[in-house]
């Protein structure tokens, strides 16, 4: 599937049958959300940035299906808590968990259960610290630029970076 508008992404999988929460976003490119989107749940206040894929399914049962004669599937619930970042072509497995107030960094294969207030990063993916270890380790790098128009934006970024590379 192929959307041309963030909204429509949410609209198809809630039709579909996926649970996601109030003021979620999902960005452009987020074209995989498993062929069963009914076993997705995300909380609220969601960002799912570009490229994230989510499988419900694991396709390599087919090896063991071809050498057993059988039509065997291995499937899981994906749930993603409220409050939370999942970064660049990150890919989540089936049977995934990632608590409220998550950062998942970019490229992470993520499986398996994540705390809260937990930040997930690596492939395959492993908390790398808590949600205040990174406030602290960034405190010093944030910059507040929601009141600027992009223009003001630009500016400010070009002359606060050109200034840190000197």
């Amino acid at each position: 599937m192929f959307f041309r508008r963030k909204v429509d992404v949410i609209d198809y999988l809630k039709k579909n049958g996926a649970k996601i929460g109030e003021r979620c976003k999902i960005l452009s490119g987020t074209d995989v959300f498993s062929t069963e989107p009914y076993l997705v749940e995300i909380g609220n206040d969601v960002l799912i940035s570009t490229n994230v894929k989510f499988y419900c399914h694991d396709g390599s049962v087919s090896v063991l299906n071809k050498i057993r004669d059988e039509h065997k599937d291995l499937m899981g619930k994906i749930i993603v808590g409220s409050n939370c970042f999942i970064g660049h072509n990150v890919t989540i497995l089936r049977g995934t968990s990632i608590g409220d107030n998550c950062i998942v960094g970019a490229g992470a294969v993520v499986k398996g259960n994540f705390p809260s207030n937990s930040v997930i990063a690596g492939v395959p993916a492993h908390v790398i610290c808590d949600i205040d270890a990174f406030y602290e380790r960034n405190k010093d790098s944030f910059v507040d630029v929601s009141s600027l128009n992009e223009k003001e934006k630009k500016e400010f970024l070009i002359k606060k970076f050109k200034k840190s590379n000197n």
